[in-house]
């Protein structure tokens, strides 16, 4: 297994960035500002300052924190990373549960106490790229239980399809229009013909 690659890091934190200038602000503003030009302070979220990243990149980080240390439980790199520096963007039930929480076991006790961690957002896709590192045959099962931890079953399936398009990107040398088969052929359930 590779460690996550730094340049992969940092690009999640500059895409994040970039797209943290548009959350919640509607067309007119996307389409006003989004040029790629230049970062774009989000009028909706005045002490996020414009090219500052998000949770997602926090989360990111606590989930290649894990990979590379190995002995902790992915909860209690969730709370580490984010006493550490405290960043906006998380969902109000996460932020309420990170703040109170002490230690993992507090996080998912409280996770768990208000009917557990089910979210349709998409925060366990957007954690997951540092997964690809590992082999596909692990890759799943550890997307899923990262995925797990705050969102339930509904994180699952995008957590895992985010890491095996990561790792596409890392290890295989074939063109993008490729992905699509490589996804359909380790992923997909094979029907016997």
């Amino acid at each position: 297994m590779q460690h996550p690659n730094p340049d992969m890091m940092l690009a999640i934190a500059i895409g994040d960035a970039y797209g943290a200038g548009f959350g919640f602000t509607g067309k007119q503003f996307i389409k006003e500002h989004n040029t790629m030009d230049y970062y774009v302070q989000n009028p909706r979220y005045p002490e996020l300052l414009a090219g500052m990243y998000t949770d997602d990149t926090q989360m990111s980080i606590g989930v290649a924190e894990w990979l590379l240390d190995g002995t902790k439980e992915i909860h209690d790199v969730f709370v580490e990373v984010y006493k550490r520096d405290p960043r906006k963007g998380y969902s109000k039930r996460i932020q309420a549960a990170l703040d109170a929480a002490e230690t993992g076991y507090d996080f998912r006790k409280i996770l768990y106490g208000s009917h557990g961690p089910i979210s349709i957002a998409n925060g366990t896709a957007m954690r997951a790229v540092p997964l690809g590192v590992l082999p596909m045959f692990t890759l799943g099962y550890t997307a899923a239980i990262q995925a797990d931890w705050t969102h339930g079953c509904f994180g699952i399936g995008p957590a895992i399809v985010t890491a095996a398009m990561s790792h596409f990107a890392l290890y295989e040398s074939a063109p993008l229009s490729d992905l699509q088969a490589f996804l359909f052929d380790n992923l997909c359930v094979k029907q016997d013909d």
